[in-house]
C-alpha cells in the first residue's frame, strides 16, 4: 500500500519515523495545492495531510473525496484540530446515512 504524508516539518518527520518513506514537507502552506497536483502524478493509496494544510486545498480535496481512490485522510498537526476534517467527515456520513448522525439531543433527568 502506497501512502504519502503532507505536512509541516514536525509532522512528516513522525511519520517518516513510523516507516512512510513519502513524505511532502510543505514549509510555505501556500504551496499545499500544487505539491498535492504533483502527488497526484504518482500512484498512492492513501494520502495523509495535516488540517491545517487541506484548508489551503479544499477545492482539490473535494474532488479526490468524489473518486474512490485515493482516500484523503485528514488530521490535526501539532496545533490541535481545526475541526476542518470533523466537518468533513459529518458530511461524508450525512451522505451516506441520509440523516445527521452527530447531532446530540439531551435529556432532562
Amino acid at each position: 500500500m502506497n501512502i504519502c504524508v503532507i505536512g509541516d516539518k514536525d509532522m512528516t518527520t513522525g511519520f517518516r519515523l513510523a516507516g512512510v518513506t513519502a513524505v511532502a514537507r510543505v514549509d510555505k502552506i501556500n504551496d499545499t495545492p500544487q505539491v498535492l497536483e504533483e502527488l497526484l502524478q504518482k500512484e498512492y493509496d492513501i494520502i495523509i495531510i495535516s488540517e491545517n494544510h487541506a484548508s489551503y486545498a479544499d477545492e482539490q480535496i473535494r474532488k479526490l473525496r468524489s473518486k474512490p481512490h485515493p482516500v484523503v485522510i485528514e488530521v490535526p498537526d501539532k496545533t490541535g484540530t481545526t475541526g476542518h476534517a470533523k466537518k468533513e467527515i459529518q458530511e461524508m456520513i450525512r451522505k451516506a446515512v441520509g440523516i445527521d448522525i452527530t447531532s446530540k439531543k439531551t435529556e432532562e433527568q
